[in-house]
């Protein structure tokens, strides 16, 4: 879990140093005060289910796959229901949210699944 927590403050720094560059020199009319918030989103509910998923991991390793599918399925519906909020209150900014989020999404998956597949690879290695 260390080594996790540790790659994605990596990646949070990335993304905070990019979205910097991007928001203040590129494109600052389209910046949101609320997408602070969105990042802080995606880094608790990744390491929440991280932590879930490990631990389902070490107990059975085939339960851990069998899962797998049913937590993606029930993250989904959590951040298009965030979404769906959202838009529904601020429709004037839907746009740039929706862009800003599954941009987001978009690389908190792709960190997950390699973070989730150095798992079952060690899992078939130690086991």
């Amino acid at each position: 879990m260390k080594k996790y927590i540790q790659n994605l403050l990596i990646v949070v720094l990335i993304i905070t140093v990019l979205s910097w560059l991007v928001f203040s020199k590129i494109v600052p009319q389209y910046y949101l005060p609320v997408y602070p918030f969105i990042v802080l989103f995606y880094i608790v509910t990744s390491v929440l289910l991280f932590s879930y998923q490990l631990r389902l991991a070490e107990k059975d390793l085939g339960k851990f796959t069998r899962s797998i599918m049913l937590i993606t399925f029930v993250k989904l519906i959590l951040y298009s229901a965030l979404a769906i909020v959202y838009i529904a209150i601020d429709t004037e900014n839907a746009k740039i949210f929706v862009v800003c989020f599954m941009s987001l999404y978009a690389v908190f998956t792709v960190f997950e699944v390699f973070s989730l597949l150095n798992i079952t690879a060690n899992g078939k290695k130690n086991g």
